[in-house]
């Protein structure tokens, strides 16, 4: 009934800046190839924030929601590890991206349940350890390596110059702020691609993570910077 609301709105408003659901053919392809038609196809060159990738994938068809610290049905309990869901439709499939703190999260989020839309067509609940970066199995796995990308392309994070990576891990984050800026990933998958394309070594990033997880929460700022 919502999506048929949502479809009469639009020929109303005679809105023609939303196509009809039509990804490209994506079967048997494997994750990187789709990866980079999906960027191909969502026009995503030059976009670096959660509203500007929400838009272009909102453009192609597919209503991205994003839920609020709101009482109400749609809530998600702050106890709750689920971080987003899809709901595959062969017409008009929606995404829920729980709100997060740092907004590469989000973005993450975002791009994860694309790929069980795109890739696996079905509907999926996902949680804190279903976007566990480079971890997890089968199809969670494939949808952390799409995500991851789809924001930091090989041509992207060849760019990324290594003579002033710091040797501390405790300086990464810091020397990955403008890729961040350009992307809206995270630092840790800033790294995961950067290992990826062999670029940085295991213990590079585990070091990383090790001193990521030493970060205690901020009274007066709520979380860490890991995001």
């Amino acid at each position: 009934w919502q999506r048929e609301a949502y479809l009469a709105l639009r020929a109303d408003v005679g809105d023609d800046t939303v196509e009809d659901f039509d990804p490209p053919p994506l079967e048997g392809v494997a994750v990187e190839e789709a990866a980079r038609e999906v960027r191909r196809w969502l026009e995503l060159d030059g976009v670096s924030t959660f509203e500007g990738y929400r838009r272009a994938i909102e453009r192609k068809g597919i209503l991205v929601f994003r839920t609020n610290g709101y009482q109400g049905k749609w809530q998600v309990p702050k106890s709750s590890p689920v971080l987003g869901f899809a709901i595959y439709h062969q017409s008009f499939p929606l995404i829920v991206v729980r709100k997060a703190r740092f907004e590469s999260r989000q973005t993450f989020t975002l791009f994860h349940e694309l790929a069980h839309i795109l890739l696996h067509k079905e509907s999926v609940i996902d949680d804190e350890t279903d976007l566990a970066g480079h971890e997890g199995l089968g199809r969670e796995r494939d949808a952390n390596r799409f995500a991851a990308l789809v924001l930091v392309p090989d041509a992207l994070a060849a760019q990324i110059t290594m003579h002033d990576r710091p040797a501390d891990p405790s300086g990464l984050d810091d020397w990955l702020r403008p890729w961040r800026n350009a992307t809206g990933a995270s630092s840790e998958v800033l790294l995961l691609r950067l290992l990826a394309t062999r670029r940085i070594s295991r213990e590079v990033y585990d070091g990383f993570k090790a001193w990521q997880e030493r970060q205690q929460l901020d009274a007066d700022d709520g979380g860490t910077r890991q995001y």
